[in-house]
């Protein structure tokens, strides 16, 4: 009798001991780290690592992260004496992809469940913290809205305007992405003090777009003119062919494009290889042709025959002069 009343004895005590050692975040909540203050994830993983990498997934789901989690049923087979046996290891891997990394999240502890083989993790998050941070970063994009819209409104030139023009409206953009994850820990955020200005900017934008006419060259290449023009169109721009005979106050810059093609001798007869090169200068056509902008792009085609391969690199290096088109259009024009 007595020896049954100690054997129940030490089941009780073990159980005290595994429930006192076990934390209490492992519920989801923590004492240490109250809700009011931080925001915490709890993860669980068949390793320490895997634990921390859910711990961190927890909290971006927060932030409306897009959370990957990929499982994997490994089938293995273990011997024993009675035969073999077929069990399943689960092996959960955690990928986090968000727009940034999420700043000031730390695994601030972990625990391993030996009874159960597991491995939890909690990562925490400080509201107070990251409501000063965000707060920052807002100030500082408002500083580049009130720098960019003042340049905007002293200059008559409409590459500058067009610019600072768009170079505010990105600040802008950061401003609204930037007080979205600041609701997350400050509900009451305010709306930026420039957001009412956002209107005005784009028509700012939107009418120094209108002076700006780009001349596609080579005339005489119409496949090549209309890739890069049809580009052009897409941002917003007027692309055309020949200077008119009145320009008005319209400011001409000039797109001169060129493409090369180069066969490639592989020694393999039963494929066909060419090499393409796009170049594209962006030319300022009242100030004594200077370059503004120029760009490169060049890859390599093949095919089974001759006529195939030059034409899929004809394909790509029209692609390529319109896309190195835009980039150089968006990096000088648009400040991007």
């Amino acid at each position: 009798m007595n020896k049954i009343l100690l054997s129940a004895l030490l089941v009780v005590l073990c159980s005290t001991a595994y429930a006192v050692n076990k934390p209490d975040w492992v519920s989801g909540k923590s004492r240490q780290y109250p809700a009011e203050k931080f925001l915490i994830g709890v993860g669980i993983g068949d390793s320490i690592d895997s634990a921390r990498s859910a711990a961190r997934a927890e909290i971006a789901k927060v932030f409306k992260a897009r959370v990957a989690q990929a499982s994997q049923d490994t089938a293995s087979e273990a011997s024993s004496k009675k035969g073999v046996e077929s069990s399943f290891a689960t092996q959960t891997r955690t990928s986090v992809s968000t727009d940034e990394v999420l700043e000031g999240v730390e695994i601030a502890d972990t625990y391993i469940d030996d009874k159960k083989k597991t491995n939890y993790a909690l990562a925490v998050l400080d509201k107070v913290k990251l409501r000063n941070s965000l707060s920052q970063k807002i100030l500082d994009q408002e500083e580049i809205v009130k720098s960019q819209t003042d340049i905007s409104s002293a200059s008559s030139n409409p590459v500058e305007i067009a610019k600072a023009s768009s170079k505010a409206l990105n600040a802008l953009a950061e401003i609204e992405r930037i007080a979205e994850k600041k609701k997350i820990v400050d509900p009451a955020v305010a709306p930026s003090l420039y957001s009412s200005q956002k209107t005005e900017i784009e028509n700012r934008l939107q009418s120094a777009k209108k002076s700006i006419i780009f001349i596609v060259e080579p005339y005489g290449d119409t496949t090549l003119n209309e890739s890069v023009s049809s580009r052009i169109s897409k941002l917003g721009f007027s692309a055309v062919s020949l200077m008119p005979e009145k320009t008005g106050s319209a400011t001409y810059i000039i797109a001169r494009c060129k493409t090369a093609l180069s066969p490639i001798e592989r020694n393999n007869p039963q494929w066909k290889f060419y090499s393409w090169r796009a170049t594209v200068e962006l030319v300022d056509n009242a100030n004594n042709n200077v370059i503004l902008a120029s760009g490169t792009k060049e890859g390599q085609a093949s095919q089974l025959n001759d006529d195939g391969a030059r034409a899929k690199a004809l394909q790509a290096a029209l692609q390529g002069a319109a896309s190195c088109a835009e980039e150089k259009i968006r990096e000088y024009i648009l400040g991007e």
